[in-house]
């Protein structure tokens, strides 16, 4: 057994669930493979790489096929096999041109919409406080995150009800009671991994079209922020590149939570990796730069508008 190799690996899985994505991370990693290349730390190797959003050197494509190609009769190394055909059938091929044609339909689909307003609808318990439901439902569009209806409570009038787009983490199991226009699954595009996804299949099966974000979005947050990035900064990240003028709002995203943190309440806890101070103050850059406002106050004299489906 490599010990040293044990450790640098131990060492960077203890890194990456700090979140802490970095060169001083994909090193570790780099330097547990070169000790000890066999299929275990190939695989965390190759899906840092990915996790961060870079393209694999050829030399490591190569072993990526080597691997999956001579996977020995122990299930771990099986395991481990099956994980880099995930990896390497997610760089190119018919799965990876569908998809791409897919965003593109989601983006025109959007873009046709813009000037009737695009709410995104974040998850952040501050909107409880803020009885906004029926402007959010007159956009054009809305989006939301995850679990975002608490079970037996009726929270309409804070949030309303509508739903165009579901955007779900690769770990959020329970599917919304609406059945929305597209899914978007966050994370570093699994567009092949997730194709076993019990959501994915039963999003599918609704006729749901579920989309990833393209993983250049997710390799700039990356490099940005040091972290992961939310759900809500991810998305927001997207959108703003698609030339939605105006109409792009939202609520819910990139404010100071105090008391719960999340509309499901105290029990429900935001993530520890990502980097929430810096994601403020990238959200704060893009308000300045016009690329997207907060949800706009309501004038007092003014009544709220009809809700819509």
């Amino acid at each position: 057994m490599g010990w040293r190799a044990l450790a640098l690996t131990l060492w960077a899985d203890w890194w990456r669930r700090r979140g802490h994505y970095g060169h001083g991370l994909r090193r570790l990693r780099w330097l547990a493979w070169r000790d000890q290349p066999d299929t275990l730390r190939l695989q965390r190797l190759a899906q840092c790489w990915r996790d961060h959003g870079r393209p694999l050197p050829g030399r490591w494509c190569r072993a990526l096929d080597a691997a999956c190609a001579v996977a020995g009769g122990f299930p771990r190394e099986r395991c481990n096999a099956r994980r880099l055909a995930l990896l390497r059938d997610s760089l190119t091929g018919p799965r990876v041109v569908a998809m791409q044609e897919a965003r593109e339909a989601f983006v025109a689909w959007l873009q046709a919409r813009a000037a009737g307003g695009v709410c995104v609808v974040g998850n952040a318990g501050s909107v409880l406080e803020r009885p906004r439901g029926a402007e959010i439902d007159a956009h054009a569009v809305v989006l939301r995150f995850n679990r975002w209806q608490p079970p037996g409570q009726d929270l309409t009038p804070a949030l309303g009800h509508r739903l165009d787009v579901w955007v779900a983490a690769p770990d959020c199991r329970a599917l919304p009671l609406q059945t929305p226009a597209w899914a978007v699954i966050t994370g570093a595009d699994p567009l092949v991994a997730m194709e076993g996804w019990p959501q994915v299949q039963a999003l599918r099966a609704r006729g749901v079209p579920v989309l990833t974000v393209p993983l250049g979005v997710w390799r700039a947050l990356v490099d940005r922020l040091g972290a992961p990035p939310s759900a809500g900064a991810l998305v927001l990240a997207w959108l703003t590149t698609m030339g939605l003028g105006q109409g792009l709002h939202m609520t819910g995203i990139a404010e100071t939570v105090a008391g719960d943190s999340h509309v499901l309440g105290g029990w429900h806890r935001r993530g520890r990796r990502h980097a929430w101070d810096r994601e403020r103050a990238l959200v704060a850059q893009w308000r300045a730069a016009g690329l997207l406002s907060f949800l706009p106050p309501r004038s007092p004299a003014s009544p709220a508008p009809e809700s819509h489906a």
